[in-house]
């Protein structure tokens, strides 16, 4: 297997196959690779917040949040973890933070607009978001996903 998003294709596989030692053995490998690369992560805390392993991604945060390179990443994952207790104002407020230090913020956004549709407040801002998600990516997945649920929830 060859590069990081190999590496996480195949973790997410792993992981799905509840074969989970090897799913964290290939997000690791992904994110030494790519440490800016937010969905090996996003899977790594996933993996980690199913395993009570909170503290651990909590300190792995903090390191990437050492590095300008690895700031969005950090911001994603710490919002996850945020979201994990409920928190869903702080994870709101780190998210927007996000997208407003840097405009491209591709995974900031995507993952601010899954918030707002589970928080269910604010329509308006989250279709405002997924659209710049995909103003950003016209093909991006979720992003579309989510805006046709919002779309049926009570229309455009």
């Amino acid at each position: 297997i060859h590069g990081y998003k190999s590496r996480h294709q195949l973790a997410s596989l792993c992981r799905r196959q509840d074969r989970v030692a090897e799913a964290e053995s290939l997000w690791r490998e992904a994110v030494a690779e790519r440490p800016d690369f937010v969905p090996a992560w996003l899977g790594l805390a996933e993996l980690y917040l199913s395993m009570g392993r909170e503290a651990e991604l909590a300190a792995e945060v903090a390191r990437l949040e050492s590095a300008a390179s690895t700031r969005e990443a950090a911001q994603v994952v710490r919002a996850r973890l945020h979201l994990a207790r409920r928190e869903l104002t702080a994870a709101c407020a780190l998210l927007e933070e996000a997208v407003r230090s840097s405009p491209p913020a591709l995974w900031a956004r995507l993952f601010l607009g899954q918030v707002l549709v589970q928080e269910g407040r604010d329509r308006a801002a989250a279709v405002r978001v997924l659209r710049e998600v995909l103003a950003l990516d016209p093909h991006q997945p979720e992003a579309r996903r989510l805006l046709a649920l919002l779309g049926k929830a009570g229309g455009s």
